[in-house]
């Protein structure tokens, strides 16, 4: 098991213990994440690739059939 949480979180993924879910919308701002300094500087563009190939290949892409947008919560 990784040590990261993350990591963690991608290897339950991998071996089936939950389907990952995401929209074309996540994908891109996934991507456009990946792009980022803090990012670039961890990991090569080579393994951002590999990392953004792997999700669109396994993971389940769906259409939305609602909007959400804003939060109106009075939590405090």
């Amino acid at each position: 098991m990784p040590a990261s949480t993350p990591g963690a979180i991608i290897c339950h993924w991998l071996n089936d213990t939950f389907e990952l879910v995401i929209s074309a919308d996540i994908l891109a701002e996934l991507e456009r994440t990946l792009t980022k300094p803090y990012y670039r500087s961890r990991r090569s563009p080579a393994q951002i690739e590999a990392a953004v190939r792997l999700i669109v290949s396994e993971a389940t892409i769906i259409v939305p059939t609602i909007t959400i947008s804003g939060c109106s919560s009075s939590r405090t």
